[in-house]
């Protein structure tokens, strides 16, 4: 289920890249229509929501990862099963973090956009490989 999601998710989404991308550089231009202007806001706000869908099926295939089996020792569950579902969870992670760098970088007006659109990924693989820790060892207590 999660590679199909996977593979959905990259074929609405490469054209949604290239059109925003497009708009953001060239949003000084004359003669875009306010409709047009609206369906790239719209755009803008659906790939941000699609970070936030991607970060969170990631912790809870964390959480599911945990309830799974103990990945650590390999003593409880089924720790095959727990290294699958920390696999997608990863990978959905780490799209995460590419969508939320490239949108922070493409939204902001600074002369190092494309630095703080790194930082902002780097920091939020950081901060859902932290959580996702978290999640595991809490859901191997509460569903053992």
């Amino acid at each position: 289920m999660s590679q199909l999601f996977l593979a959905a998710l990259g074929s609405q989404l490469i054209p949604m890249f290239c059109n925003t991308f497009d708009y953001w550089k060239t949003r000084s231009s004359f003669g875009m229509g306010s409709i047009e202007k609206s369906n790239k806001r719209f755009e803008k706000w659906l790939l941000w929501l699609v970070f936030l869908v991607c970060a969170g099926y990631a912790l809870f295939l964390a959480f599911d990862a945990g309830c799974a089996g103990n990945v650590k020792t390999g003593t409880e569950g089924d720790p095959l099963r727990a290294l699958e579902l920390e696999g997608y969870g990863f990978g959905l992670s780490l799209l995460a973090a590419i969508l939320g760098a490239f949108m922070l970088s493409a939204a902001l007006k600074l002369k190092h956009r494309y630095a703080y659109g790194i930082g902002f990924g780097l920091a939020v693989m950081i901060v859902l490989w932290v959580v996702e820790i978290q999640l595991e060892l809490y859901a191997n207590q509460a569903c053992s």
